[in-house]
């Protein structure tokens, strides 16, 4: 098995299997010195009990950022063993029993500080290992340098100011022997020293097919252009609402003093990050005309779609299909398409229950209530390429009105809201009537009660609208429980046009109107890329015509364009959170339809012929300070040298 195959199993001790050669090394061994008494043990420990605490992302019941968002909402909403993140929507997240307790590993999360403490104790023990290769030796320091850093960054922006762990510290250590948190400032800086470490020591350049997701000089390098954005970004630089927030000696543990170099640190680092990439030969994901990939036939009419899974269709090739319809491709395989061209840093997926996919493709035998948020369905641009209110093409008023099927996105009526968006929203959302591109076939989406993908049991959309983004055309799952048939590929961590983003959002920080020459052509490449026209002529036939923009409208320009090409990632968490406006964001109520209704009026709660949306969920979200997660009260009344995270 190849390590882009590997599993990740979290027990009482960290396991990873991957090649044949990494059998696992139990941390439970009679003695340390048994993991490093050749070359393939120590192998072993660093691929196991090193490489093994990074957080899995593509579960939805261990990753916060996947449930805990505006994007979506779900059915399962009384189930807290496996979505604690979407009770995290409801202000319920406490100090008694922290959800995504990374800090101590807890409550659906890997204890991070044990892994640090495994990636040190390899770092204290290399040297044992007799007649090592000096190359590899020097990858493998590197490797867990990177990792300490890593880590400690996850514990960062969950937390803020944390425990800065400069050796194998026992957490369990007496009182007299633990330590405090430290400024996030000085976090920050022993994070990018681990990096840096990693950068100019011994990591590849690259790595061939069969170490997949090992860390190179090109994943460390893109890791800091994010880590230096969130450093520079307002929760961390010049914030005042946490100038209480103080150690017990009274130092202050988040900046309260703004400064604007760090956002050219981060602009400067995305730049090189972004020429590093291309050089090797990353670019935004095109299927080329040529692709062995194959494609269903979009373009059937309704009379053809019947039953829940409807008979097979003729594939047709890439090239045979309609430059829009390309685009739509073009974005939803830039995720599933396994190790693409775009894919700087992938996570090797776990296919079983608790994964985005199983949870998001059509039934049966999966589970169909992945549900885009009607706020995420209307944030997608136009196929003008302009938000859906500033398009003059666009009827935004009358948006909720009820219109005929144009057989070729819908095969009933639907709302006018559906119609001439742009590829990213086709590629992303599927509503009812719609196609969803699945199981080889075009399957007709219909999603009003009692309809074979509609509100039968509580695996069903709540908001009227399911995802198709991260579910793979190809995916299917005959039998209950069965996996085998998904295609598996690896969750994205990082890919190029985050790195673009991250750019433009730290130069327009930093220098303002004056970087727009420099940023426009990368937000164009992304815009290229998912099928809409450039952004000055996009915006040039606005309702409100603009020929250029201030900050702050660069600023509002690159917050939706990160929401719309990241969705469904595990950004948005995130981004809301270090840009300060998550409360002004999540506190929202959730609107979508009325997924109980039986015709098409009901289910859009027609009055006339205007649709009328409805609140599914509420959110709740207390105060700004709730971005920063609180430790747990056993873990402050373990170490009194901790302070309680401010507002908690």
């Amino acid at each position: 098995m190849k390590l882009k195959d590997i599993l990740l199993i979290i027990s009482s001790s960290v396991i990873l299997t991957s090649c044949n050669y990494l059998d696992v090394v139990p941390s439970e061994i009679p003695q340390l010195s048994d993991a490093f008494k050749n070359e393939a043990t120590a192998q072993n420990y660093i691929m196991g009990n090193v490489y093994g605490y990074i957080p899995t992302e593509s579960s939805i019941a261990e990753n916060p950022a996947l449930l805990s968002t505006d994007e979506l909402d779900i059915p399962w909403r009384n189930d807290k063993t496996n979505f604690k993140a979407y009770h995290i929507n409801l202000g319920t997240l406490d100090t008694s029993s922290p959800y995504f307790n990374l800090w101590e590993g807890a409550n659906g999360s890997k204890a991070l500080y044990k892994g640090i403490r495994e990636a040190y104790v390899f770092l204290e023990n290399i040297d044992q290992v007799p007649d090592l290769d000096v190359a590899k030796k020097a990858r493998w320091i590197a490797e867990a340098h990177f990792l300490i850093g890593y880590y400690h960054f996850c514990l960062l922006r969950q937390y803020g100011p944390i425990i800065v762990a400069r050796n194998s510290v026992d957490m369990n250590a007496p009182e007299e022997q633990r330590y405090p948190r430290r400024p996030v400032d000085n976090c920050f800086n022993f994070i990018l020293e681990n990096i840096d470490y990693a950068i100019n020591n011994g990591l590849p350049q690259s790595v061939t097919s069969n170490e997949w997701g090992r860390i190179t000089t090109l994943i460390a390098k893109s890791l800091k252009s994010r880590i230096l954005l969130y450093r520079a970004s307002p929760i961390f630089n010049g914030n005042e609402d946490y100038s209480n927030f103080k150690d017990s000696d009274g130092t202050i543990l988040v900046n309260t003093v703004y400064d604007a170099e760090k956002w050219k640190a981060a602009a400067d680092i995305s730049f090189e990050a972004i020429q590093m990439a291309e050089t090797k030969g990353v670019k935004l994901y095109k299927c080329s005309t040529n692709s062995s990939l194959t494609f269903a036939d979009s373009l059937l009419k309704a009379k053809d779609l019947t039953g829940i899974i409807p008979g097979q269709r003729p594939k047709i090739s890439y090239n045979s299909l309609s430059e829009e319809k390309r685009k739509e491709y073009d974005y939803r395989y830039t995720m599933v398409d396994p190790w693409n061209c775009e894919l700087i840093w992938g996570f090797t997926n776990i296919e079983n229950n608790q994964t985005w996919q199983r949870h998001s493709m059509l039934r049966p035998y999966t589970f169909n209530g992945i549900s885009p948020t009607l706020k995420m369905v209307e944030a997608y641009y136009t196929r003008n390429g302009l938000p859906i209110e500033q398009d003059p093409e666009f009827d935004y008023e009358k948006r909720y009105q009820l219109v005929a099927a144009d057989n070729v996105h819908c095969y009933d009526r639907t709302l006018r809201l559906h119609y001439n968006r742009e590829p990213r929203f086709y590629a992303s959302i599927a509503f009812d009537n719609s196609i969803y591109e699945l199981r080889g076939a075009n399957i007709l989406c219909e999603m009003r009660f009692n309809k074979p993908y509609g509100k039968q049991s509580q695996d069903a959309s709540s908001t009227g609208y399911l995802v198709k983004k991260g579910v793979h055309p190809s995916s299917d799952c005959q039998q209950s429980g069965q996996t085998g048939l998904l295609v598996k590929y690896p969750f994205p961590l990082i890919r190029l046009a985050e790195l673009y983003l991250n750019y433009a959002e730290a130069l327009n920080e930093y220098e303002g109107e004056a970087s727009h020459s420099k940023i426009i052509p990368y937000l164009d490449k992304i815009r290229e890329r998912a099928g809409i026209p450039a952004l000055l002529k996009s915006w040039s036939k606005a309702r409100y015509p603009k020929t250029s923009f201030t900050k702050d409208e660069m600023r509002e320009i690159i917050h939706r364009e990160r929401m719309i090409e990241l969705s469904f990632e595990g950004h948005r968490m995130w981004d809301v959170r270090r840009w300060k406006i998550a409360r002004q964001e999540f506190d929202q109520d959730v609107k979508g339809w009325d997924v109980s209704g039986q015709s098409v009026e009901e289910f859009y709660n027609v009055s006339g012929d205007m649709a009328q949306p409805q609140i599914v969920a509420d959110r709740n979200f207390p105060n700004e300070k709730y971005a920063l997660w609180p430790i747990s009260i056993t873990e402050i009344q373990k170490n009194r040298n901790l302070v309680q995270t401010d507002g908690w």
